[in-house]
Parts: structure tokens; sequence; C-alpha cells
């Protein structure tokens, strides 16, 4: 069972109403209530401090995920516009600051003003090898049921993605002001990252390839 024991948001009604949207849509294979409980998990185990606005961030930063743009702009627009209402849940959030948080997962380049945490939260499974095959899978069913694509489509769009998501990330070893001061996985987060988008990048270039392989056997017959 994940432990999400850091989180102090998860287990109210602000976590009920995103939760329920997360885990109520079947096509979300990946981007679901699952992948912000493990976020949480790591949080506890990396010892972060807790912080109520970083625990907003984790629970709201992929809040709307349709196939539709603008998905973490929606995300943060969600929260704010739940805050109004619902003043009460967000006493001790700073929302500015959750919402630039949010942002920062549109491209999840590190900016040395904003702290990287939930970006390095976001990613961290990427740089684990069992979790990153079976979230590609997930992601690759997941696109193919959001955008109506077909498997090699969804191995492209990764491929193309993925193309300059390994220099962003080596750029994020450098520039990551706040490695200095993140009780997780050190030095090594930002490596293993990189191996992981490579990993992920072999996997979709292998779908792609069989797939145009077996185009090519079909209308040579």
């Amino acid at each position: 069972m994940t432990d999400t024991s850091w989180s102090r948001l998860l287990h109210t009604e602000m976590g009920d109403l995103v939760m329920s949207r997360m885990d109520g849509d079947p096509r979300l294979r990946y981007h679901n209530g699952g992948h912000v409980r493990r976020m949480y998990e790591r949080a506890g185990g990396w010892r972060l401090p807790y912080d109520p606005t970083l625990d907003a961030a984790v629970l709201w930063h992929d809040s709307v995920y349709d196939s539709e743009p603008e998905k973490e702009i929606r995300s943060a627009e969600w929260m704010r516009d739940t805050a109004s209402l619902f003043p009460d849940w967000f006493v001790d959030v700073d929302l500015s600051c959750a919402s630039e948080l949010i942002l920062s997962t549109t491209s999840h380049i590190v900016i040395p003003e904003v702290s990287s945490h939930l970006i390095k939260l976001d990613l961290f499974e990427l740089g684990i090898p069992e979790r990153r095959r079976a979230n590609f899978w997930n992601i690759m069913e997941e696109s193919c049921s959001l955008y109506g694509v077909d498997i090699s489509d969804a191995a492209q769009s990764t491929l193309d993605f993925m193309s300059h998501f390994a220099t962003t990330m080596s750029e994020n070893s450098v520039k990551d002001f706040w490695s200095n001061q993140f009780p997780g996985d050190g030095d090594k987060y930002w490596p293993d990252i990189v191996r992981g988008v490579q990993d992920t990048s072999i996997m979709a270039q292998t779908i792609v390839d069989l797939y145009d392989q077996g185009l090519t056997k079909s209308e040579q017959h």
C-alpha cells in the first residue's frame, strides 16, 4: 500500500475532490491518482520538510488531464477557482507559489528562483528502471485512448518529445540550485533521469521501427 502520510491535504475534502476526478477517468492509465500518491510517498521517503504549498501543488498539478492543450494552466486555474469557493481548504497554502510550481511542470525546466521539488517528485520514477518501463506502457495506452491514435503514433510523439527532453534534463543538473538543499537522491538524481529518457526513447523507437517493418511487409504482400 502506498504511504501517503506526508500529505495533510490528500485525505481531506480537497483531496477527495481531486482524486475523484483523476481516478474517475478510466482513460488515465498514468496521469491518475496513483501518480499523485506515489509522489507523496517519495516526498516522505526523501524526508522533505512538510510544506502545505508543495502539498497543494502535488495534489493539483495534473488535476485537469484530457486531450486538450494547456493542461497545467487549467489545473492551476481549477485550484484557484476551488480556493475562491472553499477558502478554508487553502488557509495555509500560498496559491501564487503553488500555481508557479504547477506551471513549472509544463516544461520541467528548472528555474533557480523556483523550487525544483515538484519537478523532481513528478519525474522521479523516470529514474527507476522497473517503474519507467511500466509507466511507459501505461502512457502508451493512455495516449491511444485520449487522443484516438494507434500505438505507433503514440510512440512517435513520445520519441519527438524525448529528443529534446534529455538536453533539458542535463541542463537541469547544472541549474538546479535547490539540489544542494534537497534531502533526496542527491547528485545521482539528474543522471538517473537522463538515463531514463534515453531508455524511454529506445522503447519508443523500437515500437516505431516494428510498426514500420510490419507495414513494409504487408505492402510487399
